[in-house]
């Protein structure tokens, strides 16, 4: 449960890091990746569980997703779906 919260206050914090990675340029899905990896490794989990987040939340939505719900992430708001994609990684 410690894990869950961890990668769920990660998630409200990172819109914000991958709003600063497509603003650049020179972004792409692999960058993206890597931040969002990054980032929830920086939060206290394992690298492997935020790679699968990111790889499940992106395989189901398409990597525009994550951008797309960046406002309802920092309002604490996941979708069932969501949380059964973050749940399956632990």
């Amino acid at each position: 449960m410690k894990n869950l919260l961890i990668i769920l206050a990660f998630l409200i914090i990172s819109p914000i890091m991958v709003r600063a990675i497509v603003g650049s340029q020179t972004s792409s899905p692999t960058s993206e990746r890597e931040a969002f990896v990054e980032g929830c490794v920086d939060a206290g989990a394992l690298e492997a569980t935020c790679g699968c987040i990111y790889d499940g939340l992106s395989d189901r939505y398409g990597s525009d997703y994550i951008l797309g719900v960046s406002s309802r992430w920092e309002n604490s708001d996941f979708s069932e779906e969501e949380l059964q994609i973050i749940n399956a990684c632990k």
